[in-house]
């Protein structure tokens, strides 16, 4: 079994964004929204951003889906 979830947030313009190594395309003011396919269980989300000028910063979360 399986949920769809809506990831929201912002980077700054200009930066690189990738979610599980998709790479994500935010809006002119660095908005971006993604559906993720949420699976029974532990869920990762790696999220990567490489910055205009080189650095990258990297945050994982994990989301725990428990169907009813």
């Amino acid at each position: 079994m399986s949920q769809i979830v809506n990831v929201t947030g912002q980077v700054n313009p200009g930066d690189t964004l990738t979610l599980n190594n998709e790479v994500i395309y935010p809006d002119k003011s660095g908005r971006f929204e993604k559906e993720i396919q949420l699976e029974s269980g532990l869920n990762t989300l790696e999220f990567r951003v490489k910055r205009y000028l080189g650095r990258e910063t990297t945050v994982v979360k994990q989301v725990l889906y428990q169907p009813q």
